[in-house]
C-alpha cells in the first residue's frame, strides 16, 4: 500500500492530518510509511492533479471524490463531514479509505 500526504508549505492542517492518518493505519493494523509530498507551484499542482492541502492518496487515489476533479491548485482543502466541514479528513473517512485498498496491497 502506497500512502501519500500532499501539502503546501505552511499548511495549518498538514500536521493534524498526518497524525490522524497514522492513527487510522494503526487502528486498521496496517504497517506502512506515509510519504509527505510538498507541492511547490501551480504547475506542480496541475501535474499532480492536486486538489488542495492537505490531500491524502492511497495507491494513487484521493480518499474523497471531488465534485470538480479539474480544479487543481495551490489552495487549502475543505473536507465535508455531513453538515460540518473541516480542514482535515475525519478518522472515520481515513479508516474507510484504508479498508477500500486492495487486500494484496496491504
Amino acid at each position: 500500500m502506497r500512502i501519500e500526504l500532499l501539502t503546501i508549505a505552511g499548511c495549518p492542517n498538514a500536521g493534524e492530518t498526518l497524525a490522524l492518518l497514522r492513527e487510522a493505519l494503526a487502528l486498521e493494523s496496517v504497517d506502512t510509511s506515509v510519504s509527505v509530498v510538498e507541492v511547490l507551484s501551480a504547475q506542480h499542482a496541475r501535474s499532480l492533479r492536486f486538489c488542495g492541502s492537505p490531500s491524502v492518496r492511497i495507491d494513487g487515489r484521493d480518499i474523497e471524490p471531488r465534485p470538480d476533479p479539474e480544479q487543481w491548485g495551490m489552495t487549502c482543502r475543505i473536507y465535508h463531514h455531513g453538515a460540518q466541514s473541516s480542514g482535515t479528513p475525519s478518522l472515520k473517512e481515513l479508516r474507510a479509505a484504508i479498508r477500500r485498498a486492495p487486500r494484496s496491497a496491504r
